[in-house]
Formats: C-alpha cells, structure tokens, sequence
C-alpha cells in the first residue's frame, strides 16, 4: 500500500485574523517553503529504516506534500532530482520551474523555485552565489531571486512592462552548523542588500525571503532582519528594509512554532525552528499559515518517517496584497 502524508490543515495567522482588512483582499498568493532533502544527504539518519530514505519511497511523499497544499509558489532547497523528477513531475500539474545549483558539477543539489505558469510570468530573475559576494571560495550556498508579473500581460507599445502586479520571492539556504553563525549573518545581509536595490528600482513591490536558514529565532541572523541592526563576531550590520516572520504570527498572542525541523542522529535529538517565510508588512499581510504536525504524529525516530519524507516541514503562508503594495 502506498504512503500517505501526514495530513494537515490552514490555520488562522493569528495577528491578521482579527485585521477586518483580510478578508477585503481578493489578490492573494500562497507561498511554499521546503528544504525536501536531497537525495545525497538521506543517508545521515540511523535510526531510519532504509526503505523510507529510499528516492522511490520518499520522492512520491515530496510530490504529495507539495501538492496537497496548492502554493501559488513553492520555493525548494536541497533540490538534487530536479532534471529527472521536479521539474517533469510539477509540470504536469501546471508549474514551472527555475533552478540554481550550488555548483554546476551536475551532481549538486540547490534552490528551485516553482510557480503556476496559468497565475504568473518570471519578470526578472537574478542569481546569488555567495562564495563570489562574502570572497569566501568555501562557501556553496545560492540564492535565486525572482521577480513575477501576472501571466499574460503584455508590454505596451514602446514595449514597456507595466509595474502593476509586480512581486518578488528570494528563495535561499544559509550555511549550516553551529559554528557558522558568522557565515549566515554575511549571506542573509548580501541577501539584504539585493533586495534593498530592488526595493530602490520599484519602492513599493512586495517581498517575500523562503529560507532554511539553518539558525533560530533568537540568533543573529533573525534579529539582523527583524531589527535592521545587529553586532556579531566584531562586526555590525544593517538595513532599511521592513520585514517580518510570517510564522511569528503561529502561536495565539504571537510567536513562532516550537519546531520546523525534528530529527535524530546519535546520541543527539533536536527539534528547532530554522525555516522561515519573511515579507514586507507595508505591502503583505498574512491571512493562514499551514499548521505543524503535532508530536504524537511523529514515530519515535523522528524525520524522516514513514508519512514524511524530509527532516524539515514544508511551511506555508497565504499572504494578502494591501494596497500599499504595487
């Protein structure tokens, strides 16, 4: 019999949902956000029976997951089948798909980001490879931004494309580990910097970052983009942009989940929030954000399990145009 994920179900953003604006808001997009884990890393769970981290048995589990929720867009890290199995597999479900590897060895998994080719057109699309805008030649990690238009606008006469409609989604996977804290700080303010020039090119378009960004809440890297300042390991940084967790708005009252990523490997267990969908709040408002599965749905080794085929939990948030937004 063939695996089912776990199901889940939209909840309320609990600031929004009180906001009467929300529900006079009939532009709206839904926004995935999913480090699916690439089929080279699978083998790092112990505890894991070999049949569930198999590519057959998980990437049927990955297509599920992703389309269960039906996101408008759906931004994937640690994507190593995306030639042979996403980008066929979404296409006939009507996405298209752009992909950034972190090296072009072929072997490498990376940033995809997927859209509804009946809803939206890519207006611009910019690659980010960090090792080239830190000079740190160590660093792997990429980021693709993309700028959408609505599908099937045409340029006008002098073959000008009208800004209305016009939004951006960063798609992005910071450096992991503990001690690279420094690391992700330098990406997430490169990251930063290039949505500041965009924001400069069109003042009032809506932004979104999806990103495993492989440090929690109360790390540098989220003060750094909650607060606009942050000092860290001798250095200061800041920005001018305004940008909230989506997420944050989780928890009646406010505050992100207890967890994104729950997973065992020996003798450690760690459940912890590194997965993020951030936006721009003058011009997005977050009306639902897809729920966590609970603890009890979890076997007790943890992710991957029979019902879920990644370490990490796919989020999703339904964001509102207000209209500030372009």
């Amino acid at each position: 019999m063939a695996a089912h994920i776990i199901p889940r179900v939209m909840r309320p953003a609990f600031a929004a949902s009180t906001t009467p604006a929300s529900a006079d808001m009939p532009r709206r997009v839904r926004i995935l956000q999913f480090n699916t884990l690439a089929d080279g890393l699978s083998d790092a769970f112990p505890l894991v029976e070999k049949r569930l981290l198999s590519w057959p048995h998980r990437s049927a589990l990955l297509l599920q997951e992703i389309l269960a929720h039906d996101p408008d867009i759906a931004c994937l890290q640690e994507v190593d089948h995306f030639d042979d199995f996403f980008e066929s597999e979404l296409a006939q479900h009507g996405y298209t798909g752009i992909f950034k590897p972190k090296r072009d060895d072929g072997k490498a998994d990376g940033c995809a980001t997927f859209f509804k080719r009946s809803k939206f057109e890519v207006h611009i699309r910019q690659d980010l490879e960090y090792r080239k805008v830190i000079d740190d030649k160590d660093v792997s990690q990429v980021a693709i931004l993309t700028v959408f238009k609505p599908a099937g606008v045409a340029p006008n006469a002098d073959g000008i494309v009208s800004r209305e409609g016009l939004f951006a989604v960063l798609n992005t996977h910071l450096k992991a580990k503990d001690e690279f804290e420094a690391t992700r700080v330098k990406e997430v303010s490169a990251v930063l910097d290039v949505l500041a020039k965009l924001q400069a090119q069109f003042p009032r378009i809506p932004m979104v970052i999806s990103s495993d960004m492989n440090t929690e809440p109360t790390g540098p890297v989220y003060e750094l983009l909650e607060k606009g300042l942050v000092s860290f390991s001798g250095s200061s940084y800041t920005h001018r942009l305004s940008l909230k967790s989506a997420y944050a708005l989780y928890k009646d009252g406010g505050g992100e989940p207890d967890y994104t990523t729950w997973k065992i490997r020996p003798p450690v267990e760690v459940a912890r929030v590194i997965d993020y969908l951030w936006y721009t709040p003058e011009t997005l408002l977050p009306i639902q954000l897809l729920a966590l599965p609970g603890p009890e749905t979890l076997p007790p080794t943890r992710l991957p399990s029979e019902n879920y085929p990644s370490d990490h939990f796919a989020l999703l948030a339904e964001f509102g145009f207000l209209p500030a937004s372009m």
